[in-house]
């Protein structure tokens, strides 16, 4: 079934006497885009609404009935009340489900840490050690081979 909006469309092409290539540049959209709303029934996003509205010719008003978007109501009291967004409400009982493989949980070790930190204390506790890493990178090389 085709919308209102490609409707309106189809009835343009055919009296500027356009194919639909030349119609998507006509307009300033993409080709898929153009097809997208003019085969299947796709709304064109707020940046190229313009564009469709100004090569149709119509009002903003005509276009969003052609679309069958909603106007907001004024309510007695003077509110205004926009009309209800679709999609999945917020909070977490209707949450997505996680992507991807849940994997392998880590396992956390505590005596991992305390060995390593042990080893670290003892070699900044040499004197010695510390003084081979701060020295030149020659002097360095020299004790490395004599400790080969």
């Amino acid at each position: 079934m085709a919308s209102k909006l490609s409707t309106l469309i189809a009835n343009k092409m055919e009296a500027d006497n356009l194919n639909a290539s030349t119609a998507a540049e006509k307009i300033g959209v993409s080709y898929p885009s153009f097809l997208g709303v003019l085969k299947k029934g796709s709304t064109p996003n707020k940046a190229t609404a313009g564009k469709y509205i100004s090569f149709l010719g119509i009002t903003e008003e005509a276009f969003n009935e052609s679309i069958g978007k909603e106007p907001p109501t004024v309510n007695a009291d003077g509110t205004v009340t926009a009309p209800k967004r679709r999609g999945r409400p917020p909070g977490s009982k209707n949450a997505a489900a996680p992507k991807g493989k849940p994997g392998r949980k880590r396992v956390v070790s505590d005596a991992a840490p305390a060995g390593q930190m042990a080893m670290a204390l003892r070699v900044l506790s040499d004197g010695l050690a510390v003084k081979v890493a701060t020295a030149s990178p020659e002097t360095r090389a020299m004790v490395a081979k004599l400790l080969a």
